[in-house]
């Protein structure tokens, strides 16, 4: 029967020889040959210099690999290719090039950021930069995948980086313990998503994810309901693995809880890293997968998102009200938007998707606004003291109004107090549940989103109305030219655009 399925028609293109033109769209094959660059280049230099010269040359040099790479990608952005190449597992076309430059850019930044807090968080590593490098590969493929033991292949790629990130600083017994719990979790979630892939190739005889979609439209009009009947719930049991193991790998609950004990334990610039980075490929190929299996599978996935959606809001408002340390504070608060994103996808439509990725970039932008909050308290405090604690924030006003008004500002856009960006994010999300006629959520989300207004008042309070301890004094320096002219471009995004609110979301949600 599975010989039957997989036409004449399909089976030519199966035995074309590649046309090595395609090599130009593959980018991440471009970046591959850097990084081997890079690491033959340092590798030599290794014995002749020490680490702390070596640093940051290599985080420089891979800034220029990484804007290469985003040349290249702006420029076949411009050219406008849409297709599928290597055989149909590699996908091209807008939406994944959007992404794949999101994610450069995000690179840059992580980057960048290393550079500049190496010394004080003792990341005196060359190589830390390779795996920023290869983690960017690997997110990448997640994008354009169309195959699962591919996106098993890269979800395995950035994975095994990020295990290392995550316990880099080899001297701390928190890094070693997130490094392990992160392990662990990323461990199991690739077996869950093994499984799965298995399942579903014993299922349809294919793991392309293009071919299975045609499998299924042939299985739907095959008269052979038995047939059809055995063969779609194993595949249903595959699909539902594969979801299961990417709902883990973004924190999403009840698979939540390893997020608040990693992002504690590693470096601020590395937590960095984790919050954004894997959630815009893992999040683009949850897309994916849910759009081609969503007319097929929807009492099934959908509901699965939705339930998991809804808790994770539920889980994330109430935790974070009671969180003191400011990374578990921040995890918590990302479970929430991760819930709110879940929501969306569950309704699977053109509108929901659009508005999905237009939440998705608002909370990229929010998301480094508050980083570079965090890095500017570590970068002009006078000894480099890091802020841990909530109540520690009583000292910034005093200290340095202007990036006290600045974090304030992105605090209230993320309660969604208009004209910030972050309102028009939650407008459109409770305009999508209005019109789906889900009256009953949209009224229970208004509720758990003004709760959780209040951890969020609850940092301002701290900063503006605390009087600090006589004893804590004033410590933040004034701010470089560089860091003034880049907080005034997010301070632009946030409050002044909503004047090109509609024109930015038309970029965004094409």
């Amino acid at each position: 029967m599975k010989n039957m399925i997989l036409s004449d028609y399909y089976k030519k293109f199966l035995l074309k020889n590649i046309n090595f033109s395609e090599l130009l769209y593959f980018i991440e094959g471009k970046l591959s040959f850097f990084i081997v660059l890079i690491l033959v280049i340092f590798t030599v230099l290794e014995f002749y210099y020490s680490n702390e010269k070596l640093n940051k040359l290599c985080g420089f040099i891979t800034i220029l690999s990484l804007f290469q790479i985003l040349y290249s990608l702006i420029i076949l952005q411009l050219v406008i290719v849409n297709g599928v190449f290597f055989y149909f597992e590699y996908e091209w076309n807008y939406f994944t090039n959007w992404f794949k430059i999101i994610v450069i850019l995000v690179s840059m930044l992580c980057t960048w950021v290393t550079i500049t807090f190496s010394f004080e968080e003792k990341i005196i590593h060359w190589e830390y930069y390779i795996l920023i490098l290869l983690s960017c590969v690997g997110n990448m493929l997640l994008v354009s995948s169309c195959n699962l033991i591919i996106i098993y292949l890269a979800i395995e790629l950035q994975g095994l980086c990020f295990y290392i990130l995550a316990s880099i600083k080899t001297q701390s017994n928190f890094s070693t313990e997130a490094g392990v719990k992160y392990f662990a979790q990323g461990a199991v979630a690739s077996g869950i998503f093994l499984l799965g892939s298995s399942i579903i190739y014993w299922a349809l005889g294919t793991t392309n994810i293009n071919s299975i979609y045609y499998i299924i439209n042939l299985l739907t009009i095959d008269k052979n309901i038995e047939y059809i009947y055995n063969y779609m719930s194993v595949f249903l049991l595959g699909i539902l693995l594969v979801i299961i193991s990417l709902l883990m790998k973004l924190a999403v609950a009840p698979f939540h809880m390893w997020a608040p004990d990693v992002y504690e334990g590693v470096p601020t610039s590395v937590t960095f890293v984790f919050a954004i980075l894997p959630k815009i490929s893992l999040l683009v190929l949850l897309i994916n997968i849910n759009i081609i299996f969503f007319e097929y599978s929807f009492y099934y996935i959908g509901f699965i998102l939705l339930i998991c959606g809804f808790f994770s809001i539920i889980i994330g408002v109430f935790a974070t009200l009671y969180q003191i340390k400011l990374k578990r504070w921040f995890a918590f608060a990302g479970i929430t938007h991760i819930g709110y994103i879940m929501l969306m996808m569950a309704m699977c439509n053109i509108i929901s998707i659009r508005i999905l990725l237009f939440y998705l970039i608002v909370y990229i932008i929010l998301l480094i606004c508050i980083f570079n909050f965090f890095f500017l308290l570590k970068k002009y405090s006078y000894d480099r003291s890091k802020i841990v604690t909530i109540n520690e924030l009583i000292i910034v006003f005093e200290s340095n109004k202007i990036i006290a008004i600045f974090f304030s500002l992105i605090l209230l856009s993320l309660i969604g107090i208009p004209p910030l960006i972050g309102f028009y994010s939650k407008y459109l999300l409770f305009y999508l549940f209005i019109s789906e006629k889900l009256f009953i959520l949209s009224l229970i989300l208004i509720i758990l989103n003004i709760i959780s207004g209040f951890y969020y008042l609850r940092l301002i309070k701290k900063i503006f109305f605390f009087k600090k301890n006589d004893n804590i004094k004033g410590f933040l320096k004034k701010i470089d030219h560089f860091d003034a002219f880049f907080l005034s471009i997010m301070f632009f995004i946030n409050v002044f655009s909503s004047i090109y609110i509609e024109e930015i979301f038309l970029m965004v949600a094409i």
